[in-house]
């Protein structure tokens, strides 16, 4: 699933860049077990692997990339779970909040273009509702910042995506500190393929990459003291390059997010 330039596929994990040659071991940083309590992901549970990530927004739903959910269609839908509350996926047994969550139903955006990752993003509901603690619960939406472009702001993507580009993903839950790029840029960078309802982020040397698609760019919004999902990661050019990464932009999806989730309660601080 390797990212060629017309069909920006690549998912993002920090590789570290020394002048114009790659390292061939990524950089990462550990997450702390159960430091992210919306992080959820999206498991092949007959192959036992973690091949997208998501975030919990409510206790029936979470929100990922409608490219994960459209490559989970080619499979039978009782094989993918919601991996909630885990950190160590080799282990089982490194945090008590760790649950697998069958799948109920899904809804991909209706304007979801695959050649292109525009509206990349999809809705998944739980078949009973997840158990909340101080190790699961959920992120909140940014209802109060739907105006805001967020430049200069930083993010955190999490995912346990692969260490290094084409290389084995990790068992354990990685984090990288990214900037929000002017929107202007990103779409010099990308010509006819960002959009305003696109997030770019960059960081020289760190970056998500492949298997870390639909998983979150959190926020830490120091008024709130609360982490605001700001971004599903979507697409980027390799890991770790010169260019940008492209996530889909929830501002941008509120209402729909709210039009399929009616039963939802929401932290919306």
């Amino acid at each position: 699933m390797i990212l060629v330039v017309r069909l920006p596929r690549v998912h993002l994990m920090f590789a570290t860049v020394v002048g114009n040659t790659r390292v061939e071991l990524l950089v990462v940083w550990i997450a702390g077990v159960n430091e992210f309590t919306p992080m959820a992901g999206l498991v092949d549970v007959g192959q036992r692997l973690v091949y997208c990530g998501a975030t919990i927004i409510s206790n029936r739903y979470v929100i990922t990339a409608a490219h994960c959910v459209e490559a989970a269609g080619t499979k039978d839908l009782n094989n993918v779970g919601i991996l909630v509350g885990d950190h160590d996926v080799s282990t089982g047994g490194d945090t008590p909040a760790a649950a697998l969550y069958r799948i109920q139903s899904y809804d991909i955006h209706p304007q979801y273009e695959s050649k292109t990752y525009q509206n990349d993003l999809a809705i998944l509901r739980t078949t009973g509702a997840m158990n909340f603690s101080i190790y699961v619960g959920p992120a909140c939406l940014p209802f109060r910042y739907s105006t805001f472009d967020f430049q200069g702001v930083t993010v955190t993507a999490l995912g346990w995506g692969l260490k290094e580009f084409s290389g084995p993903t990790s068992d354990i839950l990685q984090k990288v500190n990214l900037t929000v790029e002017p929107s202007n840029e990103c779409m010099t960078q990308y010509p006819d393929r960002v959009t305003a309802n696109q997030i770019c982020t960059y960081a020289p040397g760190k970056d998500s990459c492949q298997s870390d698609s639909g998983g979150p760019l959190f926020w830490f919004d120091p008024s709130s003291r609360r982490l605001q999902i700001l971004g599903v990661i979507s697409f980027g050019l390799g890991c770790a390059t010169e260019k940008p990464s492209v996530n889909t932009r929830v501002t941008s999806y509120l209402s729909w997010i709210v039009s399929k989730t009616t039963d939802a309660t929401y932290c919306i601080k």
